[in-house]
């Protein structure tokens, strides 16, 4: 760094009006904003209580399951990088997508098997771990965003990181830990359903 020329600094232009070229792709952007970001949180912070509650594991197991899931989500982070620089970002998204789906039907469907739920939180954690940033890059290929739109897109997804595990919470406590998986896949469902949605909204970038 040290030895590094510092880059030129780019002229400053004034400021415009950032215009909203494309509202539906937008709208789509903060919705599965708030579904992956509260997915994430949501299935990481009851994952132990679901596997001890269930009668699966003992809590030793279910710390190590919560562990294998985080784990997955790091070196699903870190298997991108290559992915994204082979494949086209749309259709690695939907793979992610159909994977997390896929995930959430098999702990939907085998809740009740322990093998399952390892196998599903691993593919869950491998599938949601990238998503948030290549869906980010997807819909900057395709519109732009100022620093306002991000900020709501950011105010989506915290919004969803609050609400989601409050509801999924409340199911738990109300019907039992099963709901949990029903939720998971319902919102992974959405979210694949919200994307495909996207990619017939997307157009050019218009000029701001």
């Amino acid at each position: 760094v040290f030895f590094t020329a510092s880059p030129e600094i780019p002229p400053r232009v004034a400021k415009t009006e950032a215009r909203l070229s494309n509202p539906s792709l937008f709208i789509a952007f903060a919705l599965l904003a708030f579904i992956y970001i509260g997915a994430e949180v949501t299935y990481g912070g009851w994952l132990f209580t679901y596997f001890a509650s269930s009668g699966l594991g003992s809590e030793d197991a279910a710390y190590r399951l919560n562990a294998l899931f985080w784990v997955a989500v790091v070196f699903g982070r870190l298997l991108a990088i290559p992915i994204a620089a082979r494949f086209k970002l749309a259709c690695i998204i939907v793979v992610y997508l159909l994977g997390a789906v896929v995930s959430a039907g098999t702990l939907y469907f085998l809740h009740d098997i322990p093998l399952a739920v390892w196998i599903g939180s691993l593919g869950m954690g491998l599938s949601i771990a990238a998503l948030f940033p290549s869906t980010f890059t997807f819909v900057q290929k395709n519109m732009r965003l100022s620093g306002k739109l991000t900020g709501v897109v950011w105010a989506s997804g915290s919004l969803g990181a609050m609400s989601l595990p409050w509801l999924v919470g409340q199911q738990i406590d109300r019907t039992g830990p099963a709901s949990m998986m029903t939720t998971m896949l319902v919102v992974w469902i959405l979210a694949l359903g919200i994307f495909l949605f996207a990619l017939r909204s997307r157009t050019e970038p218009a000029t701001v």
